[in-house]
């Protein structure tokens, strides 16, 4: 993103293990908190046109199930890597995504399912790395693996 002059803002959060035993809702919420202080405050100082959010594992929590819902960010683009797709509430509220983007989860994923093609939309790019796990390797195969980086890494340009 920065070879292509993208501003990036990370947002970096550690949260206690028993925060996955809640509901996607409630996991969603208690992000949420940390996500707005960032938001409000890079989008005061800034009038970004276009917005992209990038996400992985449980930070895509939080996307899907708040900023994708929120009319301001209507127009944003998601980069939504190994989402949790087997809480049903992430899984139906990306059936009735608008969004581009680009999903990205590996077959090995244990939050993989086959499902996942359903999610295919005009706008919503999917890519399923066969025998990938959730950290996109596939496992004792370091060529796979980097061909699997090579997979995403052209479909994030493809995005851009």
């Amino acid at each position: 993103m920065l070879k292509h002059g993208i501003d990036v803002v990370h947002i970096h959060y550690t949260y206690p293990k028993e925060l996955m035993t809640k509901s996607t809702d409630e996991i969603a919420d208690v992000m949420m908190k940390d996500i707005d202080l960032v938001l409000q405050d890079v989008l005061s100082h800034n009038d970004y046109k276009n917005i992209i959010f990038a996400g992985k594992s449980i930070g895509t929590i939080p996307l899907i199930q708040r900023i994708m819902k929120d009319e301001v960010y209507k127009d944003a683009v998601m980069l939504l890597l190994t989402p949790l797709l087997t809480r049903t509430e992430l899984f139906e509220s990306l059936l009735e995504c608008t969004h581009k983007g680009l999903l990205v989860i590996g077959t090995r994923d244990h939050y993989y399912t086959e499902e996942v093609y359903q999610l295919k939309t005009n706008t919503m790019n999917i890519q399923v790395i066969e025998n990938a796990d959730h950290s996109l390797d596939v496992l004792y195969t370091p060529t796979k693996s980097l061909k699997a980086l090579e997979t995403v890494l052209n479909g994030i340009e493809q995005l851009l």
